[in-house]
Formats: C-alpha cells, structure tokens, sequence
C-alpha cells in the first residue's frame, strides 16, 4: 500500500529527478504553447495541459522529422523504459506524439479526471506515464486503463492507451533514484 501525498509534494521530490533525461523538460506544458502545426492555439477551444512534457517536440510542421527524433530518444532511454515496463505491462508506443514523455500526476481526482489524464498522456507522449498518488488512485487508473483497452478490443472506441505506463509514486521516484 501506497502512502497518500499531496501532488504538490509529488511535483517537489518528482522534479529533481527528471534530470536523467538530458532533454528540454516543461512543466504545466499546454500543448498547443509555439506550435505552427495543426494544433495551433488558433485553431482549438481546448487544449490539455500536461504535468510535464519531456522533449523532443512535435510541434511545428516536419512530423516525419520530429517523429525520427523522438524516435531516437526512445531508444537511447531504453535503459529507463524498459523497468517500467516490467513495473506495469509492455506498452506500444505512439507513432505520432507530440512529445517525447507526456507524465501525468493523479490524486484525489474523480473518475473521468483520472480518464482524461490517461488519454492526453498516451495521445501526446510517445511514452505516457500517469503517476498515482496513494492506492487509491493508483488503482482506478489501472481500472480506467483497462476499460479503455477493452473498449478498443471490442470496436467501441479507435483510441488505446497501449503507450501508457501506470505507476506509484514509489515505484517511479526509487527507479529514477537507482538510475541517477
């Protein structure tokens, strides 16, 4: 069982070591900030913020090269993604994200908050961590997470969150800590 705590301590201990990755890291990144692709903040009347995003970006106009890049860092960062694999499940990453590493923290959020944070992190990462913040929550993502794998099974929905890795606060800050 997981100890509760708070997000913002979360964020204090979680930021330290995001330095692992070498590349630009931004937190509260709207995903529509500099971008002159298609999801320019022009053009939408939403946009996801993201806990923090990891670079490279996909934000302007050369997908294919963006894309290549990202694809690189992928594979230069096997070392780290390949343990949280084996903390959670294999995943198949995204072949056109926004950014390299999309990480969500998740709390005491309801249901259909916690959904939404696993569906922005596996749409805009190549690799979507949504971190839970006690058992609780940790537990619901995990079931969010499923129900919309399966809905996917079933030709419910076109979308899968099969990029994104679910994990306790624990598991990640020690496989970050072992790293460093």
């Amino acid at each position: 069982m997981t100890d509760i705590i708070t997000t913002a301590e979360a964020k204090t201990r979680l930021e330290p070591l995001l330095d692992i990755f070498s590349n630009e890291i931004i937190a509260e990144w709207p995903i529509v900030r500099g971008a002159s692709d298609a999801l320019s903040e022009r053009d939408l009347h939403y946009c996801p913020c993201i806990d923090y995003a990891i670079g490279p970006f996909n934000i302007d106009g050369y997908v294919n090269h963006n894309q290549n890049v990202i694809q690189e860092e992928y594979d230069d960062y096997q070392h780290i993604f390949e343990p949280l694999q084996q903390i959670d499940r294999r995943i198949v990453t995204n072949s056109n994200p926004r950014c390299f590493v999309a990480i969500e923290l998740e709390r005491s959020t309801g249901p259909k908050h916690r959904m939404g944070s696993i569906i922005n992190a596996g749409a805009v990462g190549k690799i979507g961590i949504v971190i839970g913040l006690g058992d609780s929550a940790f537990r619901s993502l995990k079931r969010i997470r499923e129900f919309l794998i399966r809905l996917k099974g079933i030709g419910k929905i076109e979308y899968s969150p099969d990029n994104v890795i679910i994990v306790e606060f624990s598991q990640i800050e020690t496989l970050f800590l072992n790293i460093r």
